[in-house]
């Protein structure tokens, strides 16, 4: 977040760098493992001064 950044305090991203593809687990792809993150995210609850956050595909994209 910067002074110009016009998104609001309480909205923030997450970046996850993955480990080179040859350190996966056998059989991983990158398809799989975007399903894989998904599903836990699904199911994700974080608690918070503020609230109770749900996590979402729809809301909460994984991109390249």
């Amino acid at each position: 977040m910067t002074a110009t950044d016009p998104a609001p305090f309480e909205m923030f991203e997450t970046i996850i760098n993955l480990k080179p593809e040859k350190e996966w687990r056998a059989g991983m792809t990158k398809e799989k493992l975007v399903e894989e993150m998904i599903a836990a995210m699904e199911n994700a609850k974080i608690d918070s001064p503020r609230g109770t956050w749900t996590m979402s595909k729809a809301h909460n994209p994984i991109q390249d």
